[in-house]
């Protein structure tokens, strides 16, 4: 009985098994938000990949920056100014793919042979482009030594600041010159870049004054790629926080390659109060634009403020994206993934949380269902508000008409209005845009799984027909790597898609499909479905059947793995059938010992090889060593036979749960009858959440499930649809009815005491504590809970051998 408590030490760690690898923070595990989010409103639909980037994601800060137009920019510009002579691919193959010290090289030798076939190359070394040349070789050399700087790591910032005050020379010596006004403007971009990186320590003037000063004598009002770029510099130049929100603010607008770092720098409170400051109604937009972006919550009040504005503005694509993957998120993401829509990290329990009260009570927190329910209400009211808002812009005009339609479109599959979704989708003028194609192609396969009969075979064909496209188009499916599913939006659209799909064929009763296609989107949600890793026989093959499948599905499973002829559908989820027979054979015989079908389930393991658990999975570690009928030493008493099996089998164990039975059946007198029905109550608490068998009756376990809390992402609980079955395992209400039925069969003092003493136990480790709190599935021990069987036992057995067999163990005492 000293023991006893053996299995409640590891409440202090987890007991996984077949468990994912977990990203860790101090707190316990975690999901990056996007992993948590879903989104199938691609944000490639914006139309601009420098504005791509600042879709609702958490990630869109550390992707990095996009430089968009710029680069094409700048080589449109030395193209003009060449007359048409070097063309854009050439001149962005010198000014971009060739290494400074190449390309001085080449100008210090005169050795060109690298560059024979170069338009631009060919172009520079022409006697009349001299000037042109001379300033490559300058522009090449700066970004030599501004490359020298961030790649030594023993630089202590001397050499380059001597070199930027050298260039910052010769920079100005060169403005001073007769130049072409093309040249002139990049030498003067060069020298605010330069002198916005000088040392302090070696320049002895103040530059911020003079590359003020470079700036507006040379490149500011210019409509050129280099007078964007000069802005970033001229922002943090400028002597108040105002002013240099202002200049951060238009580079925002006019510089892709900039976007990203000026957004970084904008300050919030900064951005407000410019809204009073500027005059023009371009600035007065984009302070808009910028708050708008920075709004998490529901913008639409401010999107249609800079519609009535300005109803062609280019950033509205990403301002009404953004909206619709808020509602993803906050609709869809609980309602096919299972996670809450609030970015918080660990925020991963589901509605049926718990909380403790005033009073230290534990107590079922019904506000949070309350007010995820309200809030669910909310969101779906403001989709129709947001989607009668694109109706009106459709009509009036401005924004893309075919990214209107899309929008409403899928606002109209999220509302469950799938004829409406059709008929926008229709509508949608061949553009030859591919990213219209794949939203077309995305909206259509939501509509048609929630329109069609798509248990049929030409539904089925429909469904494989659009995947396939999506697939061949390139749209994203993240990639299963070291036991993570780790992409970021929109790289997860087909995964996000198969979980759907999944949901609709389980709604149709097609488990079988259901599972497999869960299986293929290799996706977190929130219910646990194990660690896929390289083997066959890893829990991610059961996972779905176990929670949501019956006996007659695995035998389901079985006819598809076996038919010949499969359609081109069949062939694609087919291929998540990699367990061999036995493993699912293992499932259906545990579904009847759930059941208490021993006999049945007995038939099914004699279908399966002797050596099959011994070898595989878990069950060498976990299935029980002694015989199935004894508690162990929770009674430490003998009881029965104490065999020991022979090897580590489920068939062996079940043989041994029949013969009690039918013994118990075969029982003439009273005692022998309570004497097997004991062995069965033992039977029946060893396939617990606390008994050595749990194996035989889940495929893993944790301390999470003993508390009953739906951490259910990185947690193995036993879940079941059936509430019996869940209290069998984790109350111990089956063991417990047995042991009360034998307690009022015996007249034996000691099999009285020894069914007390189970029930005490029973009592107390599995549902005192639920009991008191209104509902709420708990399974836990309460160390302070008094059973009144253990009373009754102390009372009126303390002269049995039982007692003094268990008087020992601190929670009898």
């Amino acid at each position: 009985m000293k023991t006893l408590f053996k299995i409640f030490i590891a409440l202090i760690s987890v007991v996984l098994l077949t468990t994912m690898p977990e990203r860790t923070h101090s707190c316990g595990p975690s999901l990056e938000t996007d992993e948590v989010r879903l989104a199938l409103f691609r944000p490639e639909m914006i139309g601009d990949d420098a504005l791509t980037g600042f879709g609702y994601t958490h990630d869109y800060l550390n992707g990095g920056p996009s430089v968009g137009n710029d680069y094409k920019l700048n080589c449109e510009e030395w193209r003009t100014f060449t007359r048409g002579e070097a063309s854009v691919g050439d001149i962005y193959q010198v000014q971009y793919e060739t290494k400074p010290d190449v390309f001085l090289y080449a100008y210090n030798t005169g050795d060109w042979s690298d560059f024979t076939d170069n338009t631009f190359a060919r172009w520079l070394t022409r006697k009349q482009n001299k000037e042109a040349l001379e300033y490559m070789a300058i522009a090449k050399r700066i970004e030599f030594d501004q490359m020298d700087r961030n790649d030594d790591p023993w630089d202590d910032g001397g050499k380059s600041g001597h070199a930027d005050m050298v260039g910052y020379m010769e920079l100005t010596e060169k403005l001073e010159k007769p130049l072409p006004e093309f040249l002139r403007q990049r030498y003067a971009f060069q020298a605010v870049k330069v002198v916005y990186y000088l040392n302090h320590s070696v320049t002895p003037f103040n530059h911020d004054s003079t590359l003020i000063s470079i700036y507006d004598k040379y490149l500011k009002g210019k409509k050129t790629i280099v007078s964007d770029w000069g802005m970033l510099y001229y922002a943090f130049a400028q002597p108040t926080g105002t002013l240099q929100n202002l200049y951060l603010l238009r580079t925002f607008d006019r510089s892709d390659e900039k976007k990203h770092y000026a957004y970084q720098w904008l300050d919030s409170e900064g951005v407000d109060s410019l809204a009073t400051y500027v005059t023009t109604k371009e600035d007065r937009l984009m302070v808009d634009v910028i708050k708008t972006i920075r709004t998490p919550d529901r913008a639409l009040e401010k999107i249609g403020k800079i519609y009535t504005a300005d109803p062609g503005n280019k950033y509205l694509p990403l301002l009404i994206t953004r909206e619709i993957n808020k509602l993803e998120d906050w609709i869809w993401s609980p309602e096919v993934l299972g996670f809450s829509p609030e970015p918080k990290v660990n925020a991963f329990e589901k509605q049926s949380h718990i909380r403790k009260s005033r009073n230290g009570d534990w107590e079922a927190d019904t506000n949070y269902a309350y007010y995820l329910d309200k809030n669910l209400r909310k969101d779906r009211a403001y989709l129709t508000e947001v989607q009668e808002y694109l109706k009106y812009m459709l009509a009036h005009g401005g924004a893309d008409r075919n990214f209107l339609r899309m929008s409403i479109a899928h606002l109209s599959n999220m509302n469950g209005d799938y004829a409406a979704a059709n008929s926008y989708l229709s509508q949608v003028s061949k553009t030859g845009r591919a990213v219209y194609d794949k939203q077309v192609a995305i909206d259509r396969l939501i509509s048609l799984m929630h329109t069609a009969d798509i248990t049929h075979p030409a539904g089925k064909q429909k469904v494989f027909d659009l995947l396939q496209y999506l697939k061949n188009a390139g749209v994203g499916m993240k990639p299963y790597e070291d036991g993570y599913y780790w992409a970021k939006e929109p790289d997860d659209d087909l995964n996000e898609l198969l979980v759907m799909l999944s949901k609709r064929y389980r709604a149709h009763g097609d488990i079988v499909t259901a599972a497999l296609l869960m299986q293929k989107a290799r996706i977190n949600v929130n219910e646990y479905t194990g660690y896929l890793g390289s083997d066959s026989i890893t829990y991610v093959r059961l996972a779905y059947f176990d929670r949501y499948g019956t006996t007659n599905d695995i035998d389901s499973l079985l006819a598809f793995r076996n038919k010949s002829n499969k359609t081109a559908f069949e062939q694609y989820i087919a291929e998540e059938i990699a367990a061999p027979v036995d493993f699912y054979l293992d499932l259906k015989g545990t579904m009847l010992i759930r059941e208490k079908k021993f006999r049945e389930a007995l038939t099914v393991f004699n279908q399966i090889n002797d050596s099959f658990w011994a070898q595989n999975y878990e069950y060498e570690s976990y299935l029980p060593k002694m015989y199935i009928g004894s508690v162990g030493t929770y009674i430490s008493g003998v009881l029965g036979p104490r065999k020991q099996y022979a090897y580590t089998s489920k068939k062996l164990i079940i043989k041994d749960v029949v013969a009690i039975e039918d013994a118990l059946a075969s029982a003439v007198t009273t005692e022998n009858k309570a004497r097997q029905t004991f062995l069965l109550a033992n039977v029946y608490f060893n396939l617990t959440w606390g008994g050595k068998g749990w194996m035989m009756y889940s495929y893993g376990k944790s301390s999470r499930g003993a508390w009953g809390v739906n951490y259910d992402w990185v947690s193995y609980n036993f879940i079941s649809n059936d509430k019996q079955k869940m209290r069998a395992f984790y109350n111990y209400a089956d063991a417990m009815e047995m042991y009360r039925r034998a307690l009022s069969t015996t007249k034996d003092n000691e099999l009285e005491a020894q069914c007390l003493l189970m029930l005490g136990y029973c009592d107390k480790y599995g549902g005192s504590r639920r009991k008191e709190m209104k509902g709420i599935e708990y399974y836990g021990n309460d160390d302070d809970y008094k059973s009144p069987y253990y009373r009754s036992f102390a009372s009126k057995y303390e002269h049995t051998r039982t007692y003094y067999w268990a008087v020992g163990c601190p929670d009898v005492q």
